[in-house]
């Protein structure tokens, strides 16, 4: 059975590396400059694909925040976003190894827990259904698909999340026994 720190290892380098934020790290500074990502729909992004707040305060482009910060934040949301899959998913969530954890946290993280449970008429999602029930092949297909899965933005598919949808697939389906790095 996986636990938080295991699918930790692994989530936190694929969604720094899948959220493509490692260009906006000043390493003389040890600090993030918050940018304005435009797939998102404009939305102020900081680091990992942090939005909304840092430490209580809006987070505003252009402005910086110490690398620390952006860590503690990052790895808080993880914490909260596996806490609130692991409760929704009690039958099924430990029965998955630490990559399939992680590809759902970096799904999780991307699309937020409220896109992933309910679709645009506030019904269940296929892809949320699926994994209760414990249905990874459903679920896979409907998370990850390049026409069906979360790939749109503003209604349009968008490139960018075909990618990340790709490679969160990829991740779900690698055994434990290969490496995911």
């Amino acid at each position: 059975m996986a636990n938080f720190k295991d699918m930790l290892n692994i989530a936190t380098s694929k969604i720094a590396e899948w959220e493509g934020g490692g260009k906006h790290h000043n390493p003389e500074r040890d600090t993030w400059t918050a940018y304005d990502d435009e797939i998102g729909g404009n939305v102020p992004t900081l680091g990992p694909g942090i939005t909304g707040q840092i430490g209580g305060q809006d987070i505003q482009i252009g402005q910086e925040y110490p690398s620390d910060a952006v860590s503690g934040e990052f790895e808080g949301r993880l914490q909260d976003e596996w806490d609130w899959i692991s409760s929704k998913m009690s039958k099924t969530w430990g029965g998955l190894n630490p990559n399939q954890q992680a590809s759902v946290i970096s799904l999780l993280h991307n699309v937020g827990a409220d896109k992933f449970r309910y679709d645009k008429n506030r019904e269940e999602t296929n892809a949320y259904k699926n994994l209760q029930k414990g249905d990874l092949e459903g679920f896979a297909y409907e998370a990850f698909d390049p026409e069906e899965g979360f790939v749109k933005a503003g209604g349009k598919i968008v490139p960018g999340l075909q990618n990340r949808r790709a490679k969160e697939r990829d991740l779900f389906f690698t055994d434990m026994s290969e490496s995911a790095f």
